[in-house]
């Protein structure tokens, strides 16, 4: 199956979640937050779901299976920009404040 065009960046995206959470982790580490592990933790699990809504997408055969996946996608991506970049990541607010602006 040729995948719709709007689905497309999505078999590409792995590696840019990867890079940017890599980096995320990366400037918590040298700050010493506190959840680091937890928070790297978090960031596996997210990029394990990931990696499988692109295998399943990949391996899709219709736009029928497409349609069938998209309650997944969608929650994925809500799950990572609502619950973790808003929730979660804001967590680490008060101690990026007071690090040096050129950290990595």
């Amino acid at each position: 199956m040729t995948l719709p065009s709007f689905v497309m960046p999505l078999t590409n995206w792995p590696t840019m979640p990867a890079n940017t959470l890599d980096r995320e982790e990366r400037i918590q580490y040298k700050v010493g937050y506190r959840h680091y592990m937890d928070h790297k933790q978090a960031h596996q699990k997210l990029l394990a779901r990931l990696d499988e809504v692109v295998s399943d997408i990949e391996a899709m055969k219709s736009t029928a299976e497409l349609s069938k996946k998209s309650a997944s996608i969608v929650q994925l991506l809500r799950d990572w920009l609502l619950d973790h970049v808003l929730k979660e990541d804001m967590k680490m607010k008060p101690e990026l404040e007071i690090s040096p602006p050129n950290l990595l």
